[in-house]
């Protein structure tokens, strides 16, 4: 794989990450302001669902294409590993970003439903 396209994906894929922690933790972050300042007693179950769907959404699409930069990472041409980006690159500890953010998910998650309820 040339390093262009090698580029492309990398890029690609940490837009997919970016997007999905941004829209996953805005969406708990909305839920846990409805629960703080609205009264949901009535809704218990609607806000349940709306929290726990953000958060295996955040864990599950996550993971992918966290995994799919690790493989990235491995599958570099001589020229882009010798780089210093490409160095760089194959010292990211993506397993621990995949635990991270999976366990952030969760404790958010179980934090405000913990909450709610």
């Amino acid at each position: 794989m040339d390093t262009n396209t090698h580029t492309a994906l990398f890029t690609m894929y940490t837009g997919i990450v970016g997007n999905t922690l941004r829209t996953s933790l805005f969406g708990l972050l909305g839920t846990m302001a409805i629960i703080t300042f609205a009264d949901v007693s009535d809704y218990k179950l609607a806000m349940a669902a709306i929290i726990i769907t953000f958060t295996v959404l955040g864990v599950l699409r996550t993971k992918g294409p966290i995994g799919s930069l690790e493989s990235l990472s491995k599958d570099m041409s001589p020229e882009l590993a010798e780089s210093n980006y490409g160095k760089a690159l194959a010292d990211t500890p993506f397993g621990m970003f995949k635990i991270v953010t999976s366990v952030l998910f969760l404790v958010t998650g179980v934090a405000q439903l913990w909450a709610l309820w």
